[in-house]
């Protein structure tokens, strides 16, 4: 059984019927009819997830605030009901889980950028990092749903625009188009699917056998180009001798390199075509939304700053204009999170946090972090990753 919801975001489900799916700027909708949202959250809880152990409960992460997580109790014959903060100092995507006596679980960093992707049948808490990307299955965001059985993104052409199932080395259809935010959990041989797509959320109640049932999907080998015949080879004309330049008077005018800038506003694009937020706690998430619902950033030109002096551009996120974007690339490449070395710095940039932006000839633009490694190799220039920035319009 499939079920569309128009306009849902986020959301997850449970075999035996419950469902929580937000509905941006809204409400969030459940099993149990619509759910308002707790007081101070204009944009709704994020990632989220359920439980029904212990009853019916379900949380996620905060928009508006950086300070907790949430979590909702319906009413019963004593209590309302409620939305409860955990207390945290991480925020990231999928940082909520619940774990299979019901507890609420929360990613304190030691998860990773991408917080929790499912729990297994043995209990243990499986990190999105550790199944961001299967290359023998060729899925992205994967999650196991039984043995030699698992759910996630397409991957060999690299735009996702598919939910497949890998079931003992094929590859079968569940959904096409763009799904994101995969959600899959199974009690005995029922399984639900919730994932998120651009026109609206989807929640499919089925089965391990139905499952494996599914159109298998034919991936097709990439055509190799065809090479133009190779044409004669003409004898070379020996070109005119031309007359001598005499040199300018004035000197001539160096090319302009980057690209001139007033202020802008638009996003900033990093690993996996994601837009860069910056969270009020200074953390940088990398979040697979489409550019609408992300936060704006603005570019600004500076004439002069940091140590030593240099010009450059200065990047904040517009709901936060305290904080400035920056990068260290030296400090956390070598641990394999690209996405680490991206921060927000409350107050005036410095050389880790002035950008210079530049233009392909293809018309894309990217900007870079340069600075100064300071110490014996003093007057050293490092690079740090570059992102794709997208003009708001």
């Amino acid at each position: 059984m499939r079920a569309f919801y128009p306009g849902g975001f986020y959301c997850d489900a449970l075999p035996t019927g419950e469902r929580c799916i937000l509905y941006q700027h809204s409400h969030i909708e459940t099993h149990l009819g619509r759910v308002a949202f707790p007081a101070g959250e204009a944009f709704g809880v994020l990632y989220l997830r359920c439980t029904n152990v212990g009853g019916f409960s379900f949380g996620g992460q905060p928009h508006d605030r950086n300070d907790v997580n949430w979590q909702w109790f319906p009413s019963d014959a004593e209590f309302p009901a409620v939305w409860a903060p955990h207390v945290t100092n991480y925020l990231g995507v999928s940082p909520v889980i619940f774990d299979l006596t019901g507890a609420f679980r929360q990613n304190d960093g030691s998860a990773g950028s991408q917080g929790y992707r499912y729990v297994a049948a043995d209990g243990r808490l499986v990190t999105g990092d550790e199944t961001y990307y299967s290359p023998a299955m060729e899925l992205s965001q994967w999650t196991e749903i039984a043995p030699d059985l698992f759910i996630g993104q397409s991957h060999p052409d690299g735009t996702h625009d598919a939910a497949w199932v890998w079931d003992r080395g094929t590859l079968r259809l569940l959904e096409p188009g763009p799904c994101t935010f995969i959600r899959a959990n199974r009690s005995g041989e029922a399984v639900a699917i919730a994932l998120s797509k651009p026109e609206g959320a989807v929640i499919f109640q089925t089965t391990v056998a139905e499952l494996r049932a599914l159109p298998v999907v034919v991936v097709e080998p990439p055509v190799p180009p065809v090479e133009p015949p190779i044409p004669p080879v003409e004898p070379p004309v020996e070109p005119p001798v031309a007359p001598p330049v005499e040199p300018p008077t004035e000197p001539a005018v160096p090319p302009v390199t980057g690209v001139p800038m007033e202020t802008e506003r638009g996003w900033l694009i990093g690993p996996g075509d994601k837009a860069a937020t910056v969270h009020a706690n200074g953390h940088v998430s990398f979040d697979n939304i489409v550019l609408a619902d992300a936060d704006l950033l603005e570019a600004t030109p500076v004439a002069s700053m940091g140590d030593p002096p240099r010009s450059g551009v200065v990047v904040r996120p517009v709901p936060l204009p305290d904080l400035c974007l920056g990068a260290d690339a030296t400090k956390h490449t070598p641990t394999g999170n690209v996405c680490a070395q991206y921060y927000g710095k409350a107050g005036d940039a410095g050389n880790y946090e002035l950008w210079t932006f530049g233009q392909w000839p293809s018309g894309i633009v990217q900007a870079v972090v340069e600075y100064v490694e300071q110490g014996a190799d003093n007057g050293r220039q490092w690079q740090a990753a570059g992102l794709t920035w997208v003009k708001q319009g």
